[in-house]
């Protein structure tokens, strides 16, 4: 493995320190910011013993933490991913890393090129890592059909359609990384190799069994997991299946001190009784940011967050995390309503 110098690591007041064994809590509370704020604690000491050992950053986005709902597991499955420039600063601080060969494209013929000129997708994309201790390049081969994201309609995603010799050529380049540097990259992979696991089709669905039911959520927990956050409780509210439960919530907010009080409209005819007084409810403000706004409308229309965030990966070539631009959140926001319910929903019997 290589051994990192000390200029080489990364520097601030988030920046882990050496023989640190947990995280601080201003940096849990950053990961919480970054959207890691239920993740379990195992998890979190393997996220922090993979970004100690690669030396990268996971509040510069080089190193992050990605859950998928598994819906056999009962519960998010998390991966370690890495940005593909993550990679490369990992080969460039290993002593031993000599540059690149490629990338080269190849057709059904199986003919290498340096340059792609056809209007349809490459068949596979090759990458070579040289090692100066090696006598040979490791070359890497990615075929497209094994990593091109698609959509339910068996469409490829915007970026994979638009750019596919970019996208395919950057999955052969992680993959001749990984085999030139196993001991310090194993186990690291890029969200391009695992856009095909996002893939709708890929995904494990519950209704594909058909006496299969989806598992009962303990809503007095998930209340206790809110505490005093007034924004938990809202988002947890927006999903209460039934009246009973809202009043839970609601009634937990009383408690906190957090919920706004209000009184029904009394009645126009006034022999009838006034209307009995609400406790509470919860009210939500008006979003000021763009992020809240999407938010919002993720809640309010029943929007499934892991398909609104793998849309716009798709679209923009980022995580939505990551994401500073007002005018393109918003933009990106108004173009969800065009979209149909089978592209924004949960499948039924799967977590939203």
């Amino acid at each position: 493995m290589t051994t990192i110098a000390i200029s080489d690591r990364p520097t601030g007041a988030l920046a882990l320190s050496d023989g640190q064994q947990d995280w601080s809590p201003r940096q849990l509370a950053a990961l919480a910011q970054l959207g890691l704020d239920d993740v379990p604690a195992a998890d979190l000491a393997v996220f922090l013993h993979q970004s100690q050992r690669t030396g990268l950053d996971p509040f510069a986005r080089q190193i992050y933490m990605i859950g998928r709902w598994d819906n056999r597991a009962g519960r998010k499955k998390y991966t370690i991913q890495a940005a593909i420039d993550g990679l490369r600063i990992v080969a460039e601080r290993h002593g031993q890393y000599g540059g690149q060969e490629g990338p080269f494209y190849c057709g059904e013929d199986g003919k290498w090129v340096d340059v792609w000129v056809s209007d349809k997708p490459p068949v596979a994309a090759r990458v070579g890592v040289v090692r100066k201790d090696w006598t040979k390049t490791s070359f890497a081969v990615a075929k497209f059909s094994e990593y091109a994201a698609t959509n339910r309609d068996g469409k490829l995603e915007p970026m994979w359609a638009n750019k596919p010799c970019v996208m395919i050529a950057k999955c052969a380049e992680a993959l001749a990384l990984r085999k030139a540097f196993p001991h310090d990259l194993s186990g690291i992979y890029t969200s391009d190799e695992m856009a095909q696991a996002d893939s709708p089709e890929q995904r494990i669905v519950v209704d594909q069994v058909a006496d299969e039911e989806p598992p009962a959520i303990d809503w007095d927990a998930e209340i206790r997991k809110c505490g005093n956050s007034r924004e938990r409780l809202l988002a947890l509210h927006s999903t209460a299946p039934n009246d009973a439960v809202k009043a839970k919530i609601v009634a937990a907010a009383n408690k906190a001190g957090i919920a706004k009080p209000k009184t029904e409209t009394p009645p126009a005819k006034p022999a009838e009784p006034e209307p009995e007084t609400v406790d509470a409810e919860i009210v939500e403000d008006e979003p000021t940011t763009a992020k809240g706004r999407l938010d919002k409308a993720i809640r309010d229309n029943g929007w499934d967050r892991d398909k609104v965030e793998d849309l716009f990966i798709g679209q923009h070539g980022a995580e939505l995390v990551d994401a500073t631009n007002e005018k393109l959140i918003d933009s990106f926001r108004e173009q969800l309503f065009s979209r149909s319910d089978a592209d924004l929903k949960a499948t039924a019997g799967a977590k939203s």
